[in-house]
This record gives C-alpha cells, sequence and structure tokens, in this order.
C-alpha cells in the first residue's frame, strides 16, 4: 500500500504513487494470505524477519507463522492460570510477540508447520479462540489452577485445531529442531531489535508499556521518543534500505482499499493539524487505534510538497535540538547517537519541497495478505535490500505512515 503524508492543499490534491514500479523495495517474500484470523502481528512480524535474514546473510527463507502463533495461545492460557483469570485469551498480540516466542521455542520454516488442517488450506481461528476460552471459564469456575494440566488440555484443542507442531524436521537435507533452525540458518540476535513508541502517557526517553489490549502480557520495554525522532528514525531507516515491522490504524477515512492507497482526507483532520497533542488525543478517543500489523518494505518521495503538515516539523533544524539530548540520555534507552545520526544523514538528504510517501504492506480486512499483513498490498517484486555501511540504525517498526496516526510503537535493530 501507498501511504501518502500529503492531502488536499493549495498546492494540490494529495498525491498517489503511479504503483508500486514507484518504489525501490527491498527484498520481502511475497504476501500470504492470513484469512480469518486475528494474527496479522505474526505475519507481518515473521514477514519482516524473512527479510532480515536476507539482509543479513543473503538467505530466502520462508517462515511458519503460525507456528508462533500456536505457541503464543499457550502463553496466554498459562498467564491466564498464574493471573487466576485476569488475563486476555484472544487472537490479537504485537510484533515483539515473535522474538519472544522464538527466544523460547524456536522458529521453523514453513514446509514443516502450516498450522493450517482445512481442506481448503485456509486459517480461521475463531473456533479455535472459542474453545480456548471455553476451557478458560470451566477452569475459573472450578478453580482448577493447575498449570500443568491446563497447558495439557489447550494443547489438546490447539492440536486438534491447527495441528501438532514437530519437535524436529529436514530442512534442505539438513535434520534441525526449532531452536537450531533458529541459531543456525536464521543467524538472527533477537536482541538487537527494539520497540519505539511516541506517546505523552510515558515521559520521552525511558521505557514503558504500550497500552493497548494486544499487549496482554504487560510489556514494558517499549522504548519512547518524541514524535520528531520517531519519524525521523523511521525515514531514515527505510531510505537507508531496511524494512519495519510496524503497527497502524486500518479504521481510519482516509483508507481506501479498492485504491490500494491511504491519505489523510480534510474532512478527518487537516494534515498541519497533525502534532504530538492532536495525535495524543486521537489515541485517548480511539479515534486512532493500534488494530493492524504491516510490513513496511519501501518508499517514494512526491514530486511536489508546499512542507505542510507532519514533514514541515521534521526537519533538521528542529532535530539538531533533540539529538543533544538523546546523546545525555542513552545510557537510560538505546544510543540515541545513532537514531540522531540516521535522522540528520536522511533529513539533510530531503530536498525542500518534497515529502515522504510509503510503499506499506497492509490495508482492511482479516482475509488479506502477509507481509503488507491483511490489507491491500503492493505485490512488488523483490529486489535485493541495499546494503549499508556505518553505524547501525533503527529498523524496526512503527505505527502506519498515514499521517493522522503517525503512531505508537516500532519495532527496531540499533
Amino acid at each position: 500500500m501507498a501511504l501518502t503524508a500529503g492531502t488536499d492543499t493549495a498546492a494540490g490534491p494529495a498525491w498517489k504513487p503511479a504503483g508500486p514500479d514507484a518504489f525501490k523495495p527491498a527484498w520481502h517474500n511475497p504476501p500470504v494470505a492470513q484469512y480469518n484470523t486475528g494474527t496479522c502481528w505474526s505475519f507481518s512480524t515473521t514477514s519482516f524477519y524473512e527479510s532480515e535474514v536476507f539482509r543479513l546473510t543473503g538467505e530466502k527463507v520462508k517462515l511458519s507463522e503460525i507456528w508462533t502463533v500456536y505457541w503464543e495461545y499457550v502463553e496466554k492460557v498459562r498467564r491466564f492460570v498464574r493471573e487466576r483469570g485476569d488475563s486476555l485469551i484472544a487472537e490479537g498480540s504485537e510484533s515483539n510477540a515473535v522474538p519472544r516466542i522464538w527466544k523460547a521455542y524456536g522458529a521453523v520454516p514453513a514446509e514443516a508447520y502450516a498450522g493450517v488442517l482445512s481442506a481448503d488450506g485456509r486459517h480461521d481461528h475463531e473456533h479455535l479462540v472459542g474453545q480456548l476460552n471455553e476451557l478458560a471459564d470451566w477452569v475459573k469456575a472450578h478453580d482448577a489452577w493447575d498449570e500443568e494440566r491446563v497447558l495439557a488440555l489447550a494443547r489438546v484443542v490447539l492440536d486438534r485445531e491447527l495441528g501438532a507442531p514437530p519437535t524436529n524436521f529436514t530442512y534442505r537435507g539438513t535434520p534441525y529442531a526449532p531452536k537450531e533452525f533458529l541459531a543456525k540458518v536464521l543467524k538472527l540476535d533477537l536482541d538487537a531489535y527494539v520497540e519505539v513508541m511516541s506517546t505523552l502517557s510515558v515521559p520521552f526517553w525511558t521505557k514503558g508499556s504500550y497500552d493497548v489490549p494486544d499487549n496482554w502480557w504487560k510489556d514494558e520495554s517499549y522504548n519512547n521518543v518524541p514524535l520528531d525522532v520517531w519519524y525521523g528514525g523511521l525515514v531514515g531507516a527505510v531510505k537507508a534500505g531496511y524494512t519495519v515491522a510496524i503497527g497502524g490504524d486500518v479504521s481510519e477515512p482516509g483508507i481506501n482499499g479498492f485504491e490500494d492507497a491511504a491519505v489523510v482526507p480534510t474532512f478527518d483532520i487537516p494534515q498541519e493539524y497533525i502534532d504530538q497533542d492532536s495525535r495524543e488525543l486521537r489515541f485517548n478517543n480511539h479515534t486512532s487505534e493500534d488494530d493492524h500489523g504491516i510490513h513496511l518494505v519501501g518508499m517514494t518521495q512526491r514530486p511536489k510538497f508546499d512542507r505542510g503538515g507532519i514533514d514541515q516539523r521534521v526537519r533538521p533544524g528542529k532535530l539538531q535540538l533533540i539529538e543533544p539530548l538523546a546523546e545525555r540520555q542513552h545510557a537510560r534507552l538505546l544510543d540515541q547517537r545513532q537514531i540522531g545520526g540516521v535522522i540528520d544523514r536522511e533529513l539533510d538528504a530531503v530536498p525542500a519541497g518534497q515529502s515522504n510517501d510509503v510503499d506499506a504492506g497492509g490495508g482492511d480486512g482479516r482475509q488479506q495478505k502477509q507481509g503488507e499483513a491483511e490489507g491491500p498490498n503492493p505485490k512488488s517484486e523483490s529486489s535485493p535490500a541495499q546494503r549499508t555501511k556505518g553505524p547501525r540504525g533503527l529498523t524496526g517498526g512503527v505505527q502506519e505512515l498515514h499521517s493522522s496516526d503517525i503512531g505508537a510503537r516500532t519495532a527496531a535493530a540499533v
């Protein structure tokens, strides 16, 4: 999907890229359908890590999304028992659930675990989640908080609906256990990736919780930075050839699934009014929410722009005031000097009169496609990721670049 920071202004109507050919995406696997599931978080983030494997090793690998989903359900039931019923069992989660599950259980290729037993191969977790919640209700009603027993019952449900996950498998002629596959084939340093958000609910340059239902395990590892740093880091990462696992809102009025495009319409909120405060208000009144995982794979630039809206706020003059603060605070967060460097290099390269538009997978509806997980997608052909040298920069996910909800969280490599 092409997401543009433009809107109707004196300079003309919002600009829509002609199509996927307008972008130079980093390498990514073709999108795959998640069908009737709320597991965009796994589809989009798995696609992100597939791109990371290619960027780091040159290997093209297709991973199982439902492997991660299976064990995430197990962990949801585990927490439900430990919290004596005060924990959510649902389909949703966050992008940082993927590395958390992989650290505990490893990863497997798609060919080793499809995670679907239906004849048509379409995922549908409505009945599965209903059964898990029936089990949870029974546990609570009978005060049966035996964790081992409850997890065994939950796995009977999961195995019947998704199939039993493998303990060993063969990949390209070599036998692996899931953790061996993660270490020897994927070769990912999962501790090199962080979550970044921008919200007024948590002090800047500190870590805190992203307070949404999908953060069901109450993770407090999100790094909170000002909107200018957040957005500038995202732009700098994508322009440097990285891809990003982002969380966005596909219920905004500017999204048109038939056009595979999203804009900021003036009838919703004029772009020049979008800033840290107005964005926070939209989060608080639920006009904008985190309801969709998306894999951001590339960007392009608008030929002409009047510098209105968010681009006007994200400029070197302002960021240069933020960077010293980041340098003083780096011991409390990640090394913000690296982020500032990425942002300044990116902004110095953007001529006045241009804006940043993004080729992002994503869109509306649950029966859509991975990569861009769930919604309309660019269906672009793969191209090699740009290799870069120098300090490592932000490479993870943020809220979608739909300016009205330049959003809450990001997964990033530093």
